[in-house]
C-alpha cells in the first residue's frame, strides 16, 4: 500500500513548523522538505547533508512509521488512526461517526461504495465476516425473500453470489441447509440431517408428481380413474371441491344446517328408493312470482306460499295437488253407503273370497270374482219379476231362461220392478255400447268402493250453457267443452279441477 505524505502548497508549508523527520511534499512546487523541529516550513531536502540526513532517518517519528511491528496514521491507533500491521488493518475513528471505506468507480472517481461498520447500539460481541472463495457479486438482504418464492425468484435466489460462492468447484454444493424441519399435522417432522440433504416427494395411491426442469415447477395430479381416495378423516373449514364422491356414508357432524349447493341440479340417482328416514321432506317455498320465475319441467314440485297448496308441473302447466282447505278436486272422500266414517281412514281393506291386487307400477288393480250362486239363483228365482213372468199353469218362464249361474232374456229390455241383488259380476257379450238409464239420478252404490278397470272413466261433456242448466249438487263433475276443463260442482259453485 502506498504512503501518502503531508503535503500543501509551498505558502501553506511556511505556516506550519515541521517536527524532527516529519516530510512535507509541495504540491505547486514538487519539492520535498523535512522538519527539523524549529524551522518553519521545514529544510529542503537537496539542502540537507549527510549527517543531517542521519539524524532525521533516525529520529522517533521515521522509526515509528518504519518499525517492523506496525503502522499508524492520521492518529494514535488507541482513540483514532488507521494502523497497519502485518496481516491487518485496524481503523478506529475518534470523529463520532463509525469506521468506513470507501471505494470509487474507475471513471473518475464518480461513484464510490461505503463499507461501514454497524452502530455501537446494534453489535452483540465481535463478530467475523468471512468473504467466499469465487468471484461473484455480495447480495443483500433485500434479496432474501422471506414468503412462498416462484420460480423466478428461485432462479434469482440460486444465482446470487452468496450461493454461487458457497459452492464446490465440482458442484457438489456446500451451501446450508435449504430447508430445516418439515412438520405434518399428526406425522413425524422430516428433519434434514445435512446440508446436501435431499428432500424426496413420493406419489401416493390415485397420484402422480412430474417435474419440469425447464420451468423449475413440481406439478401433482389424481389419476386411476380420475378420482383420488382417503384412509382418513378430511377435516377442514374451507371449501374443497371434488369432480365425484363415491362413499358408503355420508355423515356430517355439524351442529347447523348442512348445505349441498349446486349452481345447475343436485339428482338423487340411486339403484333403489331415495328414503327419507327420520324427518319429513320439505318442498321449496316459492310465491307465485317466484314459481314463474322458474324454469320448470315436468315431475318438479313446490309449495306455493301466495295460494298455501302443494303445486305440480304437470303437462307443461302447474297444477295444485292439495290445497290444505279441503277444496274441490283435492281429496278423496270414504264413506260407508253414503256415511261418513266414524273416525279418519289411511287404509282401505277388500273383503271377500277370491279378491286379489295386482300391478307393479303406480297403477294398481283390485279384482273381485263374478259368478252366481245358487241362493242368488234361487232368490232371482223367487223374485216379482219372475213371479210376474210365469204362466198361469206355470213351468216356462217366457222369453226369460236360466241356465246354470247365468240370466239371458230374448226381449231387448228386461224389467224388474224390485231390488236386484248380484254378489257376482254383472257383464254384457253386446257389441255396442250397453247404457244403464234412468229417469232421474243412477246411484252407484259400493259398500267399499266403485272402481272403473281397465278402461278410462268419460265424463259427459258440457258447454257453459248446458252446465248452467244443470240442478247440480256438490260433488258433481263435468268436462267443460267451451273451456276444455274438468270442473266439480264445490260450495254452490262450478270450479276448474287442473
Amino acid at each position: 500500500m502506498p504512503l501518502q505524505l503531508r503535503r500543501g502548497t509551498d505558502s501553506n508549508r511556511l505556516s506550519i513548523t515541521p517536527v524532527v523527520g516529519e516530510p512535507i511534499f509541495t504540491t505547486d512546487t514538487k519539492k520535498l522538505f523535512i522538519g527539523d523541529g524549529s524551522t518553519a516550513g521545514g529544510i529542503t531536502v537537496s539542502g540537507i547533508d549527510s549527517a543531517q540526513i542521519t539524524s532525521i532517518i533516525d529520529s522517533n517519528y521515521i522509526v515509528s512509521i518504519i518499525d517492523d511491528s506496525s503502522l499508524t496514521i492520521d492518529g494514535n491507533g488507541s482513540t483514532g488512526g488507521v494502523t497497519i500491521s502485518d496481516g491487518l488493518i485496524g481503523i478506529k475513528t475518534g470523529t463520532g461517526n463509525v469506521a468506513a471505506i470507501d471505494f470509487y468507480c474507475e471513471v473518475n472517481n464518480a461513484h464510490r461504495v461505503k463499507l461501514k461498520a454497524p452502530a455501537h447500539a446494534s453489535f452483540s460481541g465481535n463478530p467475523d465476516v468471512v468473504l467466499p472463495n469465487a468471484s461473484g457479486t455480495l447480495a443483500l438482504t433485500s434479496d432474501i425473500v422471506t414468503g412462498f418464492l416462484d420460480s423466478a425468484l428461485t432462479i434469482q435466489l440460486i444465482d446470487s453470489a452468496y450461493v454461487q460462492a458457497r459452492q464446490t468447484t465440482g458442484g457438489s454444493g456446500t451451501v446450508t441447509e435449504a430447508f430445516k424441519t418439515i412438520a405434518v399435522s399428526g406425522q413425524s417432522n422430516v428433519v434434514a440431517d445435512a446440508a446436501t440433504d435431499t428432500l424426496t416427494l413420493v406419489a401416493g395411491s390415485n397420484m402422480t408428481i412430474t417435474t419440469n426442469a425447464g420451468s423449475d415447477t413440481i406439478t401433482f395430479a389424481s389419476s386411476g380413474g380420475g378420482g383420488g381416495s382417503f384412509d382418513q378423516s378430511l377435516n377442514t373449514t374451507d371449501s374443497v371441491a371434488f369432480a365425484g364422491i363415491t362413499t358408503d356414508n355420508l355423515v356430517t357432524s355439524t351442529t347447523g344446517t348442512p348445505t349441498i349447493a349446486s349452481a345447475s341440479n343436485i339428482v338423487l340417482q340411486p339403484a333403489g328408493s331415495v328414503v327419507v328416514q327420520t324427518g319429513s321432506f320439505r318442498l321449496s317455498n316459492l310465491n307465485d312470482s317466484a314459481r314463474d320465475a322458474l324454469t320448470a319441467a315436468n315431475g318438479e314440485m313446490i309449495y306455493n306460499t301466495s295460494v298455501n297448496k302443494v303445486q305440480a308441473y304437470l303437462n307443461s302447466a302447474w297444477a295444485t295437488l292439495s290445497s290444505g282447505t279441503g277444496g274441490a278436486g283435492d281429496s278423496l272422500s270414504i264413506q260407508n253407503e253414503g256415511s261418513t266414517l266414524s273416525s279418519a281412514a289411511t287404509v282401505l281393506n277388500f273383503v271377500g273370497a277370491g279378491v286379489t291386487a295386482s300391478g307393479t307400477g303406480l297403477t294398481k288393480t283390485i279384482t273381485i270374482p263374478g259368478g252366481v250362486d245358487s241362493a242368488l239363483i234361487t232368490q232371482l228365482i223367487d223374485s216379482a219379476y219372475v213371479q210376474a213372468r210365469q204362466t198361469s199353469g206355470g213351468g216356462s218362464l217366457g222369453d226369460l231362461s236360466i241356465s246354470a249361474s247365468t240370466l239371458s232374456s230374448s226381449d231387448s229390455t228386461v224389467t224388474i220392478n224390485d231390488d236386484l241383488v248380484v254378489t257376482g259380476t254383472i257383464s254384457s257379450t253386446q257389441a255396442g255400447a250397453p247404457v244403464l238409464t234412468s229417469a232421474s239420478s243412477l246411484t252407484l252404490q259400493a259398500t267399499t268402493r266403485t272402481t272403473i278397470s281397465n278402461t278410462p272413466l268419460k265424463l259427459h261433456n258440457f258447454t257453459d250453457s248446458q252446465r248452467n242448466a244443470l240442478s247440480a249438487s256438490d260433488g258433481d263433475m263435468i268436462y267443460n267443452s267451451t273451456t276444455n276443463k274438468f270442473q266439480g260442482f264445490s260450495n254452490g259453485s262450478w270450479v276448474n279441477l287442473h
